[in-house]
């Protein structure tokens, strides 16, 4: 379940920053979609 939501949220992610940009906040040669998923699984194994 949750390799599934990361992978479903991820492709979300890329999608609206390169359709619906005001959606996000995309910084230029930073990779806040990985970082922000990584986070989230780390501190969901943690638990």
């Amino acid at each position: 379940m949750l390799v599934s939501t990361i992978i479903e949220g991820t492709h979300h992610q890329r999608f609206f920053t390169s359709h619906l940009p005001r959606l996000t906040n995309v910084i230029d040669g930073e990779d806040a979609v990985c970082s922000f998923y990584g986070k989230l699984t780390e501190k969901i194994l943690e638990e």
